[in-house]
């Protein structure tokens, strides 16, 4: 998804899930090769910008992986419970843009 789409996206988002407030917060995560990261992500939105080949997503909204024929569709709204894994044996880069949800 592109930083202007999501931008746009954003604040009808917000709206839908009862949030008339939010924060955005760009994130740039490196991760080193077979690493894997944890978010709790509750009452927020990470929409995903871009991730490198061997990246992939999972979260209570569905998962992203590229690199995965099987997968049907690649999500690109992740929230709640986020799980961020490089599976590449070379480090990789994924970049989201965080919405913090307040009333």
């Amino acid at each position: 998804m592109t930083e202007e789409l999501a931008i746009r996206y954003i604040p009808q988002r917000a709206q839908e899930r009862g949030f008339q407030s939010y924060r955005l917060v760009f994130q740039d995560l490196n991760l080193e090769p077979k690493q894997e990261i944890q978010l709790a992500a509750y009452n927020e939105l990470w929409i995903l910008l871009e991730a490198e080949s061997g990246i992939s997503i999972s979260s209570d909204f569905g998962e992203y992986d590229y690199n995965n024929p099987k997968l049907s569709e690649n999500i690109h709204e992740h929230a709640d419970r986020i799980e961020i894994r490089n599976q590449s044996t070379e480090p990789g880069k994924v970049k989201f843009i965080q919405v913090i949800l307040s009333d």
